[in-house]
C-alpha cells in the first residue's frame, strides 16, 4: 500500500514540474518576441530584454571603417545599407583609379625614355659628343615601333617630349591621390557613416510636415500666402 502511495506521489510530482516548466518556457519565449517598438520603450525606462538581437555583439563604427580600410568593401557588406550598389561602386572607382595609374605609368616611361634619347644623342658643341641615356624600360621595349617614331620624327622635338612627358607626370601623380582618395572616403569615412545611422532612430514619432498658409486680411496686417513647416520628434 505504501508503494502505490509513494508511485502516485511521485507522477503528481512529475506532472506539476512539467506544468509549470512548460509555463515558464513559454514566458521565455515571449519576452524574446517582443516587437522592436516595445524594446525601444522598455530601453527608455531603464530595462533591457535579453534577445538574440541585443545579445548579438555589434561592431563599433570605428571598427567597421578600420575593417573596410583593410579590406575594401567588408564595411558596406557588414552594414547591409544598400551594399549591393555600394560594393560595386567603390570598387569600380578604385578600378578606375588603379587603370589610370598603369596607364599614365607607361606613357611615362616611355616618353622619358624617348625624350633622353631625343636629347642626349642631339650633339652638344662637339658634332661626334653623344651622351648614353639609361636602359630602356619595358614598355618601350614592347612598344618599340612607338618609341622609334618618337625618337626619329623630326616634328617631336626634345622640347615638346618634355612636355608631353610632364603632363604624363602630373597625371600619374594625380591618380595616386584619387586612389588614396577614393579609398579613404568610399571605404573608410562612407561605411564608418553609415555603422552610426544603424542605430539611428527612425520612428513614427518622427515627421515633417509642409502644408500652404493663406491669412485673412484685418485691420493690422494684409493677406499674405506662405508656407508650414513642422518637425514632430
Amino acid at each position: 500500500m505504501k508503494t502505490k502511495i509513494s508511485i502516485t506521489k511521485i507522477s503528481i510530482f512529475i506532472l506539476c514540474s512539467s506544468i509549470v516548466g512548460g509555463v515558464c518556457g513559454q514566458t521565455l519565449q515571449d519576452s524574446t518576441i517582443l516587437s522592436k517598438d516595445a524594446q525601444r520603450d522598455l530601453k527608455t525606462i531603464g530595462l533591457n530584454i535579453n534577445t538574440p538581437e541585443n545579445t548579438k555583439e555589434k561592431w563599433s563604427p570605428k571598427k567597421v571603417g578600420l575593417v573596410s580600410l583593410a579590406i575594401p568593401g567588408a564595411g558596406h557588406i557588414y552594414n547591409k545599407r544598400g551594399a549591393w550598389i555600394k560594393v560595386p561602386i567603390t570598387l569600380g572607382v578604385m578600378g578606375g583609379a588603379i587603370y589610370a595609374i598603369d596607364f599614365n605609368g607607361r606613357n611615362l616611361n616611355l616618353l622619358q625614355d624617348a625624350y633622353c634619347q631625343k636629347l642626349f644623342t642631339t650633339p652638344v658643341g662637339n658634332p661626334t659628343r653623344k651622351i648614353p641615356c639609361p636602359a630602356l624600360s619595358n614598355v618601350s621595349i614592347q612598344r618599340a615601333d612607338i618609341f622609334q617614331f618618337l625618337v626619329e620624327n623630326p616634328r617631336y622635338t626634345s622640347a615638346s617630349l618634355r612636355t608631353l612627358r610632364n603632363n604624363y607626370d602630373r597625371q600619374y601623380q594625380l591618380s595616386w591621390v584619387g586612389l588614396v582618395a577614393s579609398h579613404l572616403l568610399l571605404n573608410g569615412v562612407w561605411s564608418f557613416v553609415d555603422a552610426h545611422l544603424n542605430d539611428f532612430d527612425i520612428s513614427d514619432d518622427l515627421s515633417l510636415k509642409i502644408s500652404p498658409q493663406v491669412s485673412i486680411p484685418n485691420s493690422l496686417e494684409p493677406a499674405s500666402v506662405g508656407v508650414i513647416v513642422a518637425i514632430q520628434f
